[in-house]
């Protein structure tokens, strides 16, 4: 076999070397372009976190790494949102594979410590954490965020106050801060006072439906139907399924004239939602005003099931049993609603006034536990029992009171 002339192999391999070299060239074409959208991505998703929009961050963020799954930077950024969203797991995920890239350095342990305050053991971390935000720390915000979210899921809510006081001071337009404050000033029984940062968070978010149902529902605690309305028509314009948001509409409409429609909105939350809390109360509450006693009976009675710290409604089964005529039960029921009224007044003490004169004391930690696993609230008295150990490690009675509580397999607090 005769072998190719020169000029025949000098023309293949200028032809080989020419279609390596565009094969190179479309390969980093390729990765700077998706380089580039996954630097879009993260851009977008920083972005959002100004405008802490953590559900538009966090879409941005799966993006970055869908596109860059190893990338240090991508899963540290979202191991800090998915903690400030509340989704703990996921951010343990993230700083996991943040060590996992970064191999023996430690990178990670103010966050790591920051979900770990956040998370409701926050006594175990809160002093070195004071010091960072003493001295300013470039973290300052982050570090504040923590701690007023893991003093709310314990309970020590003047704790929780004074750091969103001082987030807020530093960054007016934090919403969160403000939505917060108005859920400490509900814990502790002054929804009235709770209203205007309510206000102030749907003025900085007039988008986050969240705040403005939470906003809605204070108001018609506080006897305010008209004002709450509006916010309510809104909500379920933007949200028609949304079963909370049409209860409560017709829990504000329930005091006027307008019943039909007040029921029809209570005929489209049950078909999203059948046994929905807020539903049944207003429906009950219309079936009382019609004589229906059984049905408005039966309705209350799933009503308090989900929710047996509900006063109104505790109050409410009484009254209907009392017109019933069913006077043995009505004294019963009137009988439970008085014990979880004297319950509910030793809660609002202990919180409002015995916590911020001794934050450590273990012992009124266990009674708020003890509260809560009364009336079925399992997870908030853990919470408060491991605080309590927080506070004292060798607290037999907090201990006694964990290995009582009932199975939480599969539930996680």
């Amino acid at each position: 076999m005769k072998p190719f002339p020169v000029a025949v192999r000098e023309r293949t391999r200028r032809v080989l070397l020419a279609v390596t070299l565009l094969v190179v060239i479309g390969t980093i074409a390729v990765w700077l372009g998706t380089e580039a959208v996954a630097e879009l991505h993260f851009q977008k998703a920083q972005n959002a976190l100004r405008n802490l929009d953590f559900a538009d961050a966090r879409e941005h963020l799966r993006a970055c790494l869908a596109l860059r799954p190893n990338r240090f930077q991508y899963h540290f950024v979202a191991a800090q949102t998915e903690r400030r969203a509340g989704d703990f797991h996921q951010a343990r995920y993230h700083l996991d594979r943040c060590q996992k890239l970064a191999g023996d350095a430690d990178i990670s342990s103010l966050e790591r410590t920051l979900l770990h305050a956040q998370q409701g053991g926050v006594a175990e971390v809160e002093r070195p954490l004071w010091r960072l935000v003493e001295q300013n720390h470039s973290d300052k915000l982050l570090i504040l965020e923590a701690l007023a979210h893991g003093y709310v899921r314990v309970y020590s809510l003047p704790l929780a106050d004074k750091a969103l006081k001082m987030l807020v001071e530093e960054q007016p337009a934090h919403a969160e801060a403000w939505f917060l404050r108005g859920g400490i000033c509900e814990l502790l029984g002054a929804s009235a006072e709770g209203l205007k940062f309510y206000r102030r968070a749907v003025d900085l978010r007039p988008m986050n439906d969240p705040y403005r149902l939470r906003l809605a529902n204070c108001l018609l605690q506080t006897n305010r139907n008209e004002e709450a309305v509006p916010h309510l028509e809104e909500l379920c314009r933007r949200q028609p399924n949304n079963a909370d948001a049409l209860s409560g509409l017709a829990r504000a409409l329930s005091h006027t004239d307008r019943k039909d429609r007040c029921r029809q909105l209570l005929a489209r939350a049950f078909a999203v939602q059948p046994e929905h809390p807020q539903a049944l109360a207003v429906a009950a509450k219309l079936d009382l005003d019609d004589g229906k006693f059984a049905l408005a009976q039966e309705r209350l009675q799933k009503a308090i099931q989900a929710d047996p710290t509900d006063r109104v409604n505790q109050y409410l089964l009484f009254q209907c049993l009392e017109r019933a005529g069913q006077k043995e039960e009505a004294r019963k029921q009137h009988d439970r609603w008085k014990a979880l009224e004297k319950d509910l007044a030793r809660l609002e003490e202990i919180v409002r006034h015995e916590l911020p004169k001794k934050p450590r004391s273990a012992d009124l930690y266990v009674e708020l536990g003890v509260l809560f696993a009364r009336y079925g609230k399992p997870d908030r008295a853990l919470r408060s029992y491991e605080q309590a150990l927080a506070c004292d490690p060798n607290h037999v009675g907090a201990q006694q009171a964990i290995a009582d509580l009932p199975s939480r397999e599969g539930n996680p607090p």
